[in-house]
């Protein structure tokens, strides 16, 4: 069975196009993302509603301006049949549902002949951002740093991890739930990546693939404390992990993978 949802802004590339669920102006299930879904309170249809809230509160001042989402959200959850996020406060809220939102956006086994990189963008948007431009200077000089903060252009999925047998990933807020495509991506290409995020990708994701730092002050010391062949010593893990990576190649179909039954009931 597929799901058809309608929205103003579906975005996927080929690459990650779902299986499970396509979009369609005659959508059974209208589905409010991010900066659209004050819009649901205005839109008088039949339809049942969901939202979609992919974005950290981090970066809400960017997404919704000086629109008080939460606020919103708490008074008027009832319009939706569920609220999809990984925000801790918001999943309070009684029909609210657990997701993260990661994809793929390449994958690969290629050689690895390079150590470790990081990217590390030119945004300012949040202190996560900043946090990371910190970082890269402290390590420019041990790691590859890759992107348009130290680099001259933006780099491509495949350049930060396909060669690399590590790369440093911080995620831009720090809780359970939420983990993106930066993690993923590393696992899709046998990357083993030193992490910085949410405590659920160790149980989901083989945790001998994975190198953990508790707290960014340390991650000098991490990186000087990777054993001389970590990656060789854990490749089963890095296999495993690039096997278990797959069923995460796009959101649309995790949210239909793990809210099956939910969603399937809104069209019947």
């Amino acid at each position: 069975m597929k799901i058809s949802l309608y929205s103003y802004y579906p975005q996927f590339n080929d690459f990650q196009k779902p299986k499970f669920i396509e979009w369609s102006e005659d959508g059974e299930i209208e589905a409010y993302h991010d900066a659209l879904i004050p819009s649901a309170l205005e839109t008088k249809t039949n339809k049942k509603k969901i939202a979609v809230l992919t974005e950290p509160r981090c970066i809400w001042h960017v997404t919704y301006g000086n629109f008080d989402i939460d606020k919103f959200l708490k008074k008027y959850y009832n319009i939706f049949e569920y609220i999809f996020t990984f925000d801790s406060e918001i999943l309070k809220l009684p029909n609210a549902k657990p997701m993260s939102f990661p994809g793929i956006w390449y994958t690969g086994d290629e050689e690895k002949t390079k150590s470790i990189s990081m990217c590390c963008s030119n945004k300012s948007m949040c202190e996560s951002h900043l946090k990371r431009k910190e970082i890269a200077d402290k390590l420019k000089n041990k790691v590859d740093i890759l992107g348009d903060y130290l680099g001259p252009q933006r780099v491509t999925t495949k350049d930060i991890y396909s060669k690399y047998k590590y790369s440093i990933v911080l995620e831009n807020e720090h809780s359970y739930w939420y983990y993106t495509e930066k993690v993923i991506n590393a696992f899709a290409n046998k990357c083993i990546p030193v992490y910085y995020g949410g405590g659920r990708i160790s149980e989901l994701f083989n945790p001998r693939g994975i190198i953990i730092i508790d707290n960014l002050d340390d991650i000098e010391k991490v990186i000087d404390n990777i054993p001389p062949h970590y990656y060789e010593d854990n490749i089963d893990a890095v296999n495993e992990n690039f096997e278990l990576a797959k069923q995460y190649r796009c959101y649309e179909d995790c949210l239909y993978q793990n809210y099956k039954e939910e969603l399937e009931c809104l069209v019947s």
